[in-house]
């Protein structure tokens, strides 16, 4: 990233200085939140689209927990300037009453990786093409813009999932926890533990049907076979994972399991 403190001249290049986030909790202003999601200096397009829809999910999940719906109206009249929308306040108020729903039932994420070619524009540009035909055409993808997200919870139990964080970094829980209600899980933040070097995972069903082990072992980096059955019903959460120095929040949801997009 670039970004360049408030009270310097953007327009000047030598006010600029290039600076990487490390994995953790960030208040970010609003000079700082539009640089994480415009830079691509060290990146791609592609990269630049998922900060976009990190930020995107931030703000979402502020506005809820900051109970900003009651303040809508307020609000509109403060943005509307700057927001071009054919919608009328009522029915974007109307969207905005489902925003705690959504978030509860978790979001997918659609990213163009394939059904695009490079071409450059008279102009000089480099831009993406669609290709709606042929062998990696944009129909499937598309399509799945109209169907259920596989963890909706309409359709199924909570899973719920016990977070103990023995990382040594005490942002990593609640990074955890974000990932995991993102994704549809319920995360529950356990108590601190010794600090350990390899993330572990342990399921205290009979066995794996319908526990999504394929989505939360993705979300922690691992590999179902690394998922420690132990049968146990009095425990009262369906997952333990303990984090470990090895654990990393950073999603690349290009690579989303297959189920979870089907």
């Amino acid at each position: 990233m670039a970004a360049h403190l408030p009270e310097l001249d953007p327009q000047e290049e030598d006010n600029w200085e290039q600076f990487a986030l490390e994995p953790g909790l960030y208040h970010m202003d609003g000079d700082t939140a539009l640089w994480f999601a415009r830079s691509r200096l060290t990146t791609n397009d592609f990269d630049r689209g998922r900060r976009q829809q990190q930020l995107l999910r931030a703000l979402l999940n502020e506005g809820v927990d900051l109970g900003l719906l009651s303040q809508f109206p307020s609000l509109w009249d403060a943005y509307k300037e700057n927001v071009e929308t054919d919608m009328d306040i009522g029915r974007i108020l109307q969207l905005a009453t489902l925003a705690p729903a959504i978030r509860q039932n978790g979001v997918q994420h659609l990213y163009l990786t394939r059904g695009i070619e490079a071409w450059e524009t008279p102009g000089g540009a480099q831009v993406l093409l669609p290709v709606w035909e042929g062998k990696d055409h944009l129909q499937e993808t598309f399509s799945r813009l109209f169907r259920v997200p596989a963890l909706n919870r309409a359709n199924r139990r909570p899973i719920t999932v016990e977070v103990v964080n023995a990382s040594g970094n005490p942002d990593m829980a609640l990074l955890a926890a974000d990932n995991l209600a993102w994704y549809g899980f319920v995360p529950i933040i356990g108590e601190e533990a010794p600090t350990q070097e390899v993330t572990e995972m342990f399921y205290y069903r009979p066995n794996f049907k319908d526990s999504f082990d394929w989505m939360i072992s993705w979300i922690f980096d691992k590999f179902r076979s690394e998922i420690q059955l132990t049968e146990d019903d009095a425990f009262a959460y369906e997952y333990k994972v303990v984090l470990g120095e090895d654990y990393n929040p950073c999603l690349n949801q290009l690579f989303q399991p297959q189920e979870f997009l089907e």
